[in-house]
């Protein structure tokens, strides 16, 4: 994580994705909840592991800057995307009195995809909040479990319980320009009279 130090300098993708998070507060509509089955069990002290292309660390403002198809992992749970900015705390150990980072908040940009081995959400924009044990992922999101997708403007997983939130979409199930509506498609069992002719 602290290998190979450059002097950091603003990447756009920040700037972008403060924009996009402003822009898509103005088109939320009623939430919808839905079950993130996927994240139910997730091991959220698990530590995190991120390898990319290429890292920055800002040792004053305690971040780190990552580009280059990064990965985030931690546990069972698996994060992509081309930017991830982390932040963290340097808190003391109380016996030995060395700090140590410790991640509080991951952001990730350009083609995110969090995925599980059950469930995979994409979106354009991604924070983790860590401590809160919250993920919200924003942007044209998808989530796909098996052959059921729903698709949105805003997903947030609480990774405490394994419940997912959508908000409104601007894209219809089909690609198509939608009207502020979460919008999904889910398979559904054979009937008992499909059953029978097996």
């Amino acid at each position: 994580m602290y290998s190979g130090l450059k002097k950091y300098k603003p990447l756009p993708f920040l700037k972008a994705a403060a924009l996009s998070l402003c822009g898509f507060t103005l088109i939320l509509t009623p939430l919808s909840a839905l079950s993130a089955q996927g994240f139910r069990h997730h091991d959220t002290n698990a530590p995190i592991d991120i390898d990319a292309d290429h890292s920055e660390v800002l040792y004053n403002d305690n971040r780190a800057i990552y580009s280059g198809h990064v990965r985030a992992r931690q546990a069972d749970m698996t994060i992509t995307a081309a930017y991830v900015r982390i932040a963290y705390t340097m808190p003391k150990n109380s016996k030995t009195g060395e700090a140590s980072p410790q991640m509080q908040r991951l952001d990730a940009s350009g083609g995110v995809t969090i995925q599980t081995p059950d469930e995979m959400a994409k979106g354009e924009i991604a924070i983790y909040d860590v401590p809160k044990r919250l993920v919200t992922l924003v942007g044209h999101v998808e989530m796909v479990r098996g052959d059921s997708v729903v698709h949105g403007a805003r997903l947030i997983i609480d990774l405490n319980t394994g419940k997912g939130t959508m908000d409104g979409s601007l894209v219809g199930s089909d690609g198509s320009q939608g009207k502020g509506r979460v919008t999904g498609h889910f398979v559904v069992p054979p009937s008992n009279q499909d059953n029978k002719k097996q």
